[in-house]
């Protein structure tokens, strides 16, 4: 149940956390329980951050502590913000998601 928005950050002044909101998807609302939600950006920042947030101070946050058998994510850590709409730096680990990211194209930067 619930909604959220898709969320994507720079990092900018190379600090490795989050300081330049790039992206936001329309709002998100499955149909059915388990349905997946999809949202592409692109970005010419060499770091960047994906995740969610919602459009109300009141959402639940789900997530598991226990890395899940067959994990393959980029990393444990999530970057939060205490604020709503707040930027998120600050962080905790270990924290799982079910957010999948996937990289198209080609690019010169590293």
């Amino acid at each position: 149940m619930g909604s959220f928005y898709i969320i994507a950050w720079a990092d900018t002044n190379n600090d490795n956390k989050p300081d330049l909101e790039i992206g936001r998807s329309e709002l998100m609302t499955a149909e059915k329980a388990g349905e997946w939600s999809s949202w592409e950006f692109s970005s010419d920042h060499n770091k960047i951050f994906v995740g969610n947030t919602w459009k109300q101070t009141n959402e639940n946050i789900y997530y598991d502590t226990v890395k899940p058998e067959g994990y393959t994510g980029l990393s444990s850590s999530v970057y939060y913000s205490r604020t709503f709409e707040g930027k998120p730096v600050s962080v905790t680990s270990p924290r799982f998601t079910n957010i999948k990211v996937k990289f198209n194209g080609s690019s010169d930067k590293k």
